[in-house]
């Protein structure tokens, strides 16, 4: 799609979206979706990290939609820093393994502080981005002289202590305590964070050594992140995905928030901004909570500059998207979620790593209401019964997305031809002495459900003429109301087609 259809294309969206309403909660009626695999789930002869694995790519790298600008194809790699990647090829169209080397044909975009190179830390240290801060999800939006990308980011502050080559880093006490910074202490330390970053879209820009713009959180755990100084959340917030539709941006996110209270329970949940001419605010995001977007995502007054101050606060109230999805009271069995529009229709795909079912896809119309779930064939694993992470990790198509035939975008898909890709852990086909995460892909068809007939209006009879009082006869009954009311409003026309229809 060339950049002036696209960017016509969105400015006629951004003028019509505020004339719509907000979704409201409702019966699902879609079926589950009806999948055919088209092949078997293989691995990808892309390949995505360096030769020794140092830069792994555990998180499934994806097509940026329009790779114009370069004229190669456009993948975002998230390791542990984040790159954008140029390659001339359609990751399904290789005949033998390629490489994108992140030292070659990517260029660094995005990191957290603490990196094997640099473990300093200061007061002045973002805490949503100080470990980890890797783009999980990004869209192409234009604004007002231009087009920015924007990228949604999964932020960690913990015990860093996953790289060998320097010293742990203590994480801040954020109101619940320290703990000891040793990998026994790690996932009690740890918290995940939703952000945002953008990325001007120009040529020059694309070319040159420019770091994303980092604009900080734009979600906050429905409990918050401590409660009377313990841990309100499990986790924190983790792996969002984004999606365009009708002007905002919505962004899916797991929140393990521990509550019982209605709004601020755990779960898969969703929050959307506008999109206006001067691109999105990141405190303009609004949670689903009950049927409407109402509460902001952020909490009251939200300042990133003075972040230790709203630690202890909840953020907006919000909504579980799925029925079930936390068992035994553990956190969100949905692990992550992603979405894609359905060409030609007004039905969108979702598909999710569920912990207690495997690789999951279901179909919406509206983003909020979503049918139930169709397990994707050779993906079925119980997280809880068997082996729990080292045998998760093995899995295929981790954090899954899907993406069309031409590889190109997961925005939007053909229904009868598209994939789904994720990684796995198996050996890096560079160098086989070593594993390394991969990208799987499964080629699938969806039978789209057949749409419910539209009913026939039943059809308003024609009055006959001379009859008055509606029952279908002209008779004494129709003379004696004309009379009655002739001059006002029966007049000399009335009596006539009266006398002419009458008896009948």
């Amino acid at each position: 799609m060339e950049n002036s259809i696209l960017y016509t294309t969105i400015v006629v969206v951004l003028l019509l979206g505020p004339l719509l309403l907000p979704p409201t909660a409702r019966a699902q009626t879609l079926p589950a979706p009806s999948i055919t695999a088209l092949g078997s789930i293989t691995p990808s002869k892309m390949y995505f990290n360096d030769d020794i694995g140092q830069r792994d790519a555990e998180i499934t790298p994806w097509s940026l939609e329009n790779h114009a600008l370069g004229g190669d194809y456009l993948y975002l790699v998230t390791t542990y820093d984040t790159y954008m990647c140029s390659s001339p090829y359609n990751i399904f169209s290789l005949s033998q393994e390629t490489r994108i080397d992140t030292s070659g044909s990517c260029k660094k975009r995005q990191s957290s502080t603490v990196t094997p190179e640099n473990s300093s830390t200061n007061a002045t240290t973002p805490l949503w981005s100080r470990d980890y801060y890797g783009a999980f999800s990004g869209q192409l939006v234009p604004v007002t002289g231009g087009i920015k990308i924007y990228t949604i980011n999964h932020g960690e502050l913990l015990n860093n202590n996953y790289f060998s080559s320097t010293s742990c880093v203590q994480a801040p006490n954020i109101g619940y305590g320290t703990f000891p910074c040793t990998a026994a202490y790690s996932d009690k330390s740890y918290n995940a964070f939703v952000g945002m970053s953008s990325f001007d879209w120009t040529l020059a820009n694309y070319q040159s050594n420019n770091s994303f713009t980092d604009l900080g959180p734009i979600v906050w755990p429905a409990n918050g992140y401590v409660d009377n100084g313990g841990k309100a959340t499990d986790l924190g917030i983790l792996h969002p995905t984004s999606i365009i539709k009708d002007s905002y941006l919505y962004v899916f996110f797991r929140d393990t928030s521990q509550n019982t209270v209605d709004g601020r329970t755990a779960g898969l949940k969703v929050a959307r901004a506008p999109i206006t001419g001067d691109g999105i605010d990141p405190h303009s995001f609004k949670t689903y909570f009950n049927g409407d977007f109402a509460d902001s995502a952020l909490p009251s007054g939200f300042d990133q500059s003075h972040i230790m101050n709203y630690f202890s606060q909840k953020g907006g109230r919000s909504s579980a998207l799925f029925e079930n999805d936390t068992s035994a009271g553990h956190p969100p069995d949905v692990y992550s979620f992603s979405v894609a529009k359905l060409t030609d229709t007004n039905l969108y795909l979702g598909v999710a790593q569920d912990l207690y079912v495997g690789i999951t896809l279901r179909l919406s119309d509206d983003l909020v209401n979503w049918s139930q779930q169709t397990t994707v064939p050779g993906t079925a694993f119980d997280y809880f019964t068997d082996g729990g992470t080292p045998n998760f990790i093995k899995q295929p198509l981790m954090y899954p997305r899907l993406a069309n035939a031409n590889g190109d975008t997961d925005n939007e898909i053909d229904p009868n031809d598209f994939y789904i890709i994720g990684t796995t852990k198996a050996a890096n086909p560079f160098n086989t002495s070593t594993t390394a995460n991969i990208v799987d892909q499964l080629h699938l068809k969806l039978s789209l459900p057949t749409p419910s007939p539209t009913p026939k209006p039943t059809p308003t009879p024609t009055p006959k003429p001379g009859d008055l009082n509606g029952d279908g006869k002209v008779d004494i009954f129709d003379y004696n109301i004309l009379v009655a009311n002739f001059g006002h409003p029966y007049t000399i026309f009335d009596y006539n087609n009266l006398v002419a229809n009458f008896g009948r």
